[in-house]
């Protein structure tokens, strides 16, 4: 089970989180207190944070130590609105996620039963350090592309071999060759188009 840690010294938030329901928040002022909570005692033993905004600078140096100390914790942010210089700070420090501060006892309940679900994945310390996912073509489907794309093209000689004996100028015909790839996610190239004019 997720513990919930609240620092800060707004009363009004405070009192929103005395009510979850099924869930003892414990409450801090200080962000030293508030990583010894949330330091982990017990092997999967993982915290959410709800971090009131302040003064940037004091946030950041307290999220960084938190951070440092604390594995398994994921910090929420609670703003009222936050600059895209303020946002990529804060996300770079090390925030997890963000709330409004007059979020209402029904959304903050919603934002801790969805971390909670994700659990696993969240706090999985192998998915962190993978987080590009890399797409590999399998060989097969490289095969299937040579063995079924390459013959097309030999639609082209089929059309100027039957027309390049015609030696009068009435006889003379027009052949058109396309070829349509289908990419990855269902996106269509237009690998070649090719109007010939034989004879």
């Amino acid at each position: 089970m997720i513990g919930v840690v609240y620092l800060g010294n707004n009363t009004e938030t405070e009192e929103r989180l005395k009510y979850i329901p099924g869930r003892l928040v414990q409450f801090t002022k200080n962000y030293k207190d508030a990583a010894s909570i949330c330091v982990s005692h017990v092997r999967n033993e993982h915290f959410i944070l709800f971090f009131e905004q302040n003064v940037r600078n004091e946030d950041i140096t307290a999220i960084t130590y938190i951070k440092k100390k604390c594995r398994g914790v994921y910090i929420i942010l609670l703003t009222h609105e936050l600059t895209k210089e303020d946002r990529e700070v804060y996300q770079k420090c090390g925030i997890n996620d963000t709330i409004g501060v007059g979020a209402s006892v029904t959304e903050l309940n919603k934002k801790i039963q969805f971390i909670s679900d994700r659990e696993g994945m969240l706090f999985d310390e192998q998915s962190a350090k993978h987080k590009i996912l890399k797409f590999k073509i399998p060989i097969w489907k490289r095969l299937f592309d040579i063995v079924f794309f390459c013959p097309r093209h030999y639609h082209i000689v089929t059309g100027i071999h039957p027309n390049s004996h015609c030696h009068s100028p009435g006889e003379q015909g027009t052949y058109s060759f396309q070829v349509k790839t289908c990419g990855n996610q269902l996106h269509y190239f237009r690998f070649s188009e090719i109007p010939l004019h034989v004879c």
